[in-house]
């Protein structure tokens, strides 16, 4: 409001980024990077843990045949699977007497989510089920956290789009990463983890 911009509905990492939408026109040095580092400090009181996961869908569809008709949405599905297993291995291994209620940013694979979600409580191997109370679809606007996810997952997938023999990480996700208050990890699927997966994948019932 300072600047005499307008007030932004909600932080898109992509869209700032790029100075696209409500971000058109902002400046890198000026706007951008002036904002982003107060959008950082906003989090910088809080403790959390981050599992992120990077997926190529181009390389899944080539990979995990059965991904084919829709690798979106089969996305979604494979990256839940693997997040609440991470759940379970980190935050829920960590506080014994925690239960976990999940959040994502309402789309276009709200019924997919959920019916993953479903089959993943129903599965008898899977130890941590009764600790998972429910999914949910939440706008961004009115959920803030899901917009300080987004600024996490973007920045996974700039470092996975990273030649670390040519660029050093970005300075956002190095801030992040540096500030001792940040568990988990950050990860992404290359070829021979997708290979790895399909074969497991293979493996199950229908």
């Amino acid at each position: 409001i300072a600047t005499g911009r307008k007030p932004i509905s909600r932080y898109h990492a992509t869209d700032c980024s790029n100075s696209k939408r409500e971000f058109s026109g902002w400046d890198l040095h000026k706007d951008q990077i002036p904002f982003v580092k107060e959008l950082l400090h906003a989090i910088e009181k809080y403790k959390f843990d981050i599992v992120a996961y990077t997926i190529n869908l181009k390389e899944l569809a080539r990979l995990v045949p059965s991904s084919r008709t829709n690798p979106d949405a089969f996305a979604h599905v494979m990256l839940l699977h693997y997040i609440m297993e991470s759940i379970r291995d980190g935050t829920l291994a960590n506080h014994p007497d925690a239960v976990i209620g999940l959040i994502h940013d309402r789309g276009s694979f709200d019924a997919v989510l959920r019916d993953a979600f479903a089959a993943k409580i129903d599965n008898r191997s899977f130890v941590a089920a009764g600790r998972f109370t429910s999914i949910w679809p939440e706008s961004s606007e009115r959920c803030v956290p899901l917009q300080q996810a987004d600024l996490i997952a973007y920045e996974n997938y700039r470092e996975s789009q990273r030649d670390h023999s040519q660029r050093e990480m970005r300075k956002s996700l190095e801030w992040i990463l540096n500030r001792g208050q940040v568990g988990g990890f950050l990860k992404g699927f290359n070829k021979a983890a997708l290979i790895d997966f399909n074969n497991y994948f293979e493996t199950l019932p229908e």
